[in-house]
Parts: structure tokens; sequence; C-alpha cells
């Protein structure tokens, strides 16, 4: 009897599959793609590792004076109407000085998204017969603004490659703009101010960065890849160094400003690098 109640029992379930009719039964659970916190992600090199964006960092080391004192009389021979006194330098520490005076920037081939999301406008001014800053490192396709901060007229040129311009004389609270399409080393003059003189530097992409005192350096985290660190100093030239970004990798680039003399016997890469750059 039992027998054929379980046999009535599994042709009705049977029928009810052909007309459709299953049960409802629970639906297993679904399989997270997300590992538990306390589980690891994958083992290597069963998963490739993820294409995190890294900073590359650096330490600049100058062990003597670079720049050349500059020398001028303190009111120009030809100046007329009012004095301005020429401004001076404040430098309490010389080393400190030329460490800061580095600018370090990515070259080679470069991410798609290395260009900057906005132009911004960036600004040298001329204040006390000088330029301030003296130094600027902006993006390619940046504009830089000269405002005229002096009671006295300024005529602000150059004549480097990267950037040809001459902005003419205007007078105090006027303010010209040069918008620089390509990288290069720009040297910034005024007409009627010899003593005055100022560098730009139009870095290639959005990664670089100046010195600070110490002579630490960061740029802007960088997808992996394999880059050329450049270290500028106006009075040392240029200096390179290769970095690979990845797992497993040093992502510090330190120079020594200026080489040993050895190292200077060997070819340099200067005039390649002002040539690659546009300089003056």
């Amino acid at each position: 009897m039992q027998s054929k109640r379980q046999t009535i029992r599994w042709n009705r379930v049977l029928l009810l599959g052909v007309a459709g009719c299953w049960p409802a039964v629970a639906a297993p659970a679904a399989v997270s793609a997300t590992p538990a916190a306390d589980a690891p992600a994958c083992s290597a090199p069963a998963c490739p590792a993820a294409a995190v964006e890294q900073e590359i960092t650096g330490v600049i080391t100058v062990n003597r004076k670079l720049t050349r004192p500059s020398v001028t009389a303190p009111v120009s021979m030809y100046q007329r109407g009012t004095a301005v006194e020429l401004g001076k330098e404040a430098v309490e520490d010389p080393l400190a000085y030329e460490r800061s005076r580095v600018i370090v920037y990515l070259e080679g081939r470069l991410p798609e998204a290395a260009a900057p999301a906005h132009r911004a406008t960036f600004h040298m001014e001329q204040q006390n017969r000088r330029f301030a800053p003296d130094l600027l490192v902006v993006p390619v396709g940046a504009t830089v603004s000269f405002p005229n901060m002096d009671p006295i007229f300024h005529n602000i040129f150059s004549l480097s490659k990267a950037k040809e311009f001459d902005l003419g004389s205007y007078d105090k609270g006027d303010s010209r703009s040069v918008t620089f399409t390509k990288p290069g080393i720009v040297y910034v003059y005024c007409h009627l101010h010899p003593n005055m003189e100022g560098a730009i530097v139009v870095a290639p992409s959005r990664y670089y960065a100046q010195a600070d005192a110490s002579g630490h350096f960061r740029l802007p985290p960088v997808p992996p890849g394999e880059y050329t660190v450049v270290a500028w100093h106006k009075a040392a030239g240029f200096f390179r160094k290769q970095v690979t970004v990845g797992p497993g990798h040093d992502l510090t680039a330190d120079f020594l400003i200026p080489l040993p003399a050895e190292d200077r016997q060997k070819p340099a890469d200067s005039s390649h690098a002002m040539s690659h750059m546009g300089g003056h």
C-alpha cells in the first residue's frame, strides 16, 4: 500500500512539472562578486594587480651656490618720473634658495588624461622693477598674466623658441596676458629695465612640481607605466631619471645638482633637452 502511494505521489510531481506548475522553491543565495572583508581578494598570480595611480617623490640635493648675483644700479640712469626702489631677493640660506629653484616634470609618452581639466590663469607681476615670482611653472595651454604693479611703464617680451612675444609698454594697473601652447623654457625680460629677468617653465602636462626649500618635491599621482622625470635648474640645466610606476617599483627620483665632475665629462643631453623643450 505504501509503495503504491509513493508511486502516485511521484506521478503527480511529474505531471505538475510537465504542466509548468512546480511548487515554489527558495532560490539558492546569490554568490557575491565582492569577497568577504576577511577573505583575500585573490592570490597572485591568479588575478592582475589593479591599475592604481601613484605619486612620484624625490629630493633635490644642491651642495653649492649656482645662481650668479644680479648687479644693477639702484636707479636706472634713463629712468624718468617716479623713482622705484629695486626689489631684493630675501635669501637667508643660499642652498635652500637653490633647491627651491628646481622645477620637476614628466616628459615622454604621457597618459591621455595628462592635460589639466581646466585652464587656470597664472600671474607674474612686475613689482619693484622685478618679476614676482621670477620663476613660474605652468602646464602647456596655460595663460599667464603680467600685471604692472609699479608706478612706471614696463614692456615685457620674450625671444624664446617656445614662445616669442612683445607686450608693448603699459602703465600701473594694466595687465597683458600670454597663452603658452608649446612646452619649453621661456625667458622673460623687460625692454625698459635690463635687470628684470624671469623664467616660465611650460611643462608638457599637469604632472609637474617645484621643489621646496628642503629639496623635496611630489608629483601628482600618475597611472602605471614608464616615465622620464626631468629636473631643471636655470644655472645647471636638465637632469633626467627613468621611473616605473607599478607594484614592486621604487617611486623615488632623487637628483644631485650639479653633477660631480666625473659625470660632467660624459656627453650631456642639455642641448638636446633645450631643443626638445624649445629653450632660449
